[in-house]
């Protein structure tokens, strides 16, 4: 097996772009080099000038625009160009699926694809088609738009050669799709941050939650669960934007609870983590989660998380030992948390104590990286193998 390889990562988006392959590749990619790979990264988008002299690979954009499918034919042609030019061993692909594993297979470069959840259930949820559940969704018949849609997102999956995900829930999805098991490999998300340092006793009476303000994500069962918290100048914080931004806030208001309540919108990375390191709890209400990041940055801030108890949470949550863990909705359960934890310092600092070292065990940034230079350095050796 070779020490060092070529890489080349295509991630959908890429900074200045925000989002989770944009900071998972950008961080990706500077270990992969500080670890003496060679690295190029194939991404959609534009920058200013100067911009990408800040990596220490080569950046290659191509710019957005024209329709679907006029982009997707010189999105696969460039990642070609790129492929033959750059001659790379392996290639690592995260949310550019269709296009980056066609090129893959074009040019006979093994393929490395990174799925975090299922696109065609989030398409058909924010669209309207459906209202099941992510699991239900995947055993429904449904009529042939959406079975097009979970063919589109089935396809490249099956085209590569290996998949990683960052959660069992997530593995046991790829498999229900047709990925033999041995292609798969669970690697579970790392969080490379600063930890904030907010004192416990500086920290107001705040509830903080962040994320796409999408049905799924249930912010409005978190605002009902806040109305009956029954602590003194509690406040709640929403982070993040989305279509139900304006029936979030008419429902605040409805609830006798608007001038409680702080929606923050869309804000820089940096802010998140300052709203978060400064609040007392963080509340997660989604049935849906691959292994939510934000939950892992919660508790690298130190704020005690109450989250939903779906899909890929439990994984990184421990209820009672970590956090807690409640039913989705069940907006008794998440007020008691908050009440508890809002007004006992004490269980704030075990739990916080106790997240600290399931980051270290489970979620430290370097198991992470050195688990995904394994993972390409193995499938890197498969190149020209029948």
């Amino acid at each position: 097996m070779k020490e060092s390889v070529n890489v080349l990562l295509a991630p959908g988006i890429f900074p200045p772009d925000s989002g989770g392959p944009a900071t998972f590749v950008s961080s990706l990619g500077r270990e992969l080099v500080n670890r003496g790979h060679s690295v190029r990264v194939v991404t959609n988008g534009r920058a200013s000038a100067g911009f990408d002299d800040q990596y220490p690979f080569k950046v290659v954009r191509i710019p957005r625009g024209n329709s679907v499918v006029s982009r997707y034919a010189r999105q696969i042609r460039t990642l070609v160009a790129e492929l033959r030019s750059y001659d790379p061993d392996v290639m690592l692909v995260n949310a550019f699926d269709l296009q980056a594993t066609t090129a893959g297979r074009i040019v006979g470069v093994p393929t490395v694809s990174k799925i975090v959840g299922d696109s065609a259930w989030e398409r058909a949820r924010r669209s309207g088609e459906t209202c099941k559940h992510i699991e239900d969704f995947q055993q429904f018949t449904f009529n042939p738009k959406l079975e097009g849609w979970k063919v589109l997102r089935t396809a490249p999956v099956r085209l590569a050669d290996h998949v990683a995900v960052p959660s069992e829930f997530l593995r046991s999805l790829v498999t229900g799709w047709g990925v033999d098991p041995d292609e798969t490999s669970v690697i579970y998300n790392a969080i490379d941050i600063d930890r904030p340092s907010v004192a416990d006793s500086n920290r107001p009476p705040r509830i903080v939650t962040v994320g796409r303000l999408v049905p799924w994500k249930g912010i409005d069962g978190i605002i009902d669960a806040f109305q009956q918290t029954d602590v003194a100048d509690a406040e709640l914080h929403i982070v993040g934007d989305g279509p139900e931004r304006n029936a979030l806030e008419a429902r605040a208001s409805r609830q006798g609870v608007g001038d409680q309540v702080v929606f923050h919108g869309r804000i820089p990375h940096e802010q998140v983590l300052e709203i978060v390191s400064q609040s007392r709890v963080f509340a997660l209400n989604s049935t849906y989660e691959g292994l939510p990041h934000v939950v892992l940055e919660a508790m690298a801030c130190g704020t005690p998380v109450v989250a939903s108890a779906v899909c890929g949470t439990p994984e990184a949550i421990t209820d009672g030992e970590d956090g807690f863990l409640v039913q989705q909705d069940d907006i008794e359960s998440f007020s008691k948390r908050f009440e508890q934890l809002l007004s006992n310092p004490s269980l704030r600092n075990r739990l916080r104590t106790q997240a600290y070292k399931r980051l270290e065990s489970q979620f430290e940034h370097e198991k992470m990286v050195a688990e995904y230079e394994t993972l390409l350095r193995e499938v890197a050796s498969t190149r020209g193998c029948e």
